[in-house]
């Protein structure tokens, strides 16, 4: 049974039990307890955290000399335990990100599942303890004192997975723009054909002039572009090859309302990914870009030409892209079986003066004087952080909760 891989909450009473037949010792990522300790689980927070991640199962007991379940029957399932468990993580530094489920009940008894994600901010300290706790492997001590390399190494982690995950974000605008420039590229060809087919169709002496229906301006000049870029806190590993995320795209892309799509359907490779590109005759341009290691990548021109000219964004538009995105991230990485912290950002360029409309229900209508009295925005770009964990993400209330949070930033930066 992968259960390590597979989300918690997906795991019954039955399941557990199969599992703890299968004879699995503890070890770096498994931790049986019969009962919680009387000095609680901070230890096993940090010490999970600072290593691999992990899970600790509650309601078995295990085999002092081998590490090997050897009854599991469960606890009485308490609410007070859950809460219980919320305290022993805050009294962790930094905060760590874990998922607890609790198990349907057999004979009132239960199992309780605490997974603790491996952490990119170590090293994760208990408070009021000088110590820094790490898992050993070692049966007879799976949670020991880190030595003082491992110590540098835990110091060193946090920086490491910035960088990674900054080099991956200055991937992501180099495809842009040179996917852009190829575009444009194409967009001059195209007007180049296009004047040659005229050229050929006109009357001796016409006096007509040529005007194209493709854009004259290079490509993403009168655009405003709404990124959203979403990956793992510590993208080190690969989820799957780039081969398998296009063979299996079907299978984790999401359609909106009007069979808008993420990702799309003209997927082309690109080093450790892939990409989908488009632009139109209106000068539309985006990009999405999907990474191995498990990168989201979504620009896309929200910029609109209202009646008199004026520069518009609909926040409708700029939310259905984040709730697309999201919804997306959640289907890959249950697929590919990735859980932890995730980072990223949803940032808005070049809208200095735009007008902004906000969120408009259907089948509701503003009243025009509001929308005339609307002010332009003051800055050129604004960028909102997004940081939460898959955890959140797979389960469709935290997720909305999440998105809802998100928007009202928006709202509130935008004036």
């Amino acid at each position: 049974m992968n259960i390590l891989n597979n989300p918690i909450n997906t795991f019954s009473f039955s399941d557990i039990a199969q599992f703890c037949e299968e004879g699995l010792i503890e070890g770096v990522q498994f931790d049986y307890k019969r009962e919680f300790p009387a000095k609680g689980i901070a230890k096993h927070f940090a010490s999970f955290s600072n290593t691999r991640g992990g899970l600790l199962i509650v309601g078995v007991e295990e085999d002092p000399k081998t590490g090997k379940p050897v009854a599991w029957e469960g606890i009485s399932y308490d609410s007070k335990l859950v809460n219980r468990i919320h305290q022993y993580a805050t009294n962790v530094e930094p905060r760590p990100v874990y998922d607890v489920h609790v198990t349907d009940a057999q004979k009132e008894k239960v199992f309780i599942l605490v997974r603790v994600f491996e952490g990119d901010r170590t090293p994760y300290y208990v408070q009021n303890d000088a110590n820094l706790y790490i898992r050993t492997g070692n049966i007879t001590d799976l949670i020991g004192l880190a030595s003082p390399e491992a110590a540098e190494l835990l110091f060193g982690k946090k920086d490491k997975a910035g960088l990674a995950r900054q080099n991956y974000i200055s991937r992501t605008a180099e495809i842009f723009e040179a996917a852009t420039k190829r575009a444009d590229k194409e967009r001059l060809h195209a007007i180049a054909f296009e004047k040659e087919k005229w050229k050929r169709e006109q009357q001796p002496g016409s006096k007509e002039v040529f005007s194209t229906t493709f854009p004259t301006d290079p490509l993403g000049t009168n655009s405003a572009m709404c990124t959203i870029l979403l990956q793992p806190f510590f993208p080190k590993a690969v989820l799957s090859t780039p081969q398998e995320f296009l063979a299996k795209a079907d299978q984790f892309r999401v359609v909106g309302r009007y069979q808008e799509r993420f990702p799309g359907l003209n997927l082309k490779p690109i080093q450790d990914g892939v990409l989908d590109y488009e632009w139109g005759r209106s000068g539309y341009i985006r990009c999405q870009q999907l990474y191995a290691t498990g990168l989201l990548y979504d620009t896309a021109d929200v910029l609109r030409i209202m009646e008199g000219g004026n520069k518009a964004i609909h926040l409708t538009t700029v939310a259905t892209q984040l709730l697309m995105l999201l919804k997306t991230a959640s289907n890959l990485y249950q697929l590919f079986s990735y859980q932890g912290g995730l980072k990223g950002f949803l940032r808005l360029e070049n809208i200095e003066g735009v007008f902004i409309y906000p969120v408009i229900p259907e089948g509701f209508r503003l009243d025009p004087f509001f929308l005339e009295a609307r002010q332009g925005t003051l800055l050129p770009k604004y960028e909102w952080e997004l940081g939460l964990d898959t955890a959140i993400l797979h389960d469709p209330i935290s997720r909305q909760i999440f998105f809802i949070e998100r928007i009202k930033e928006l709202y509130w930066t935008l004036g």
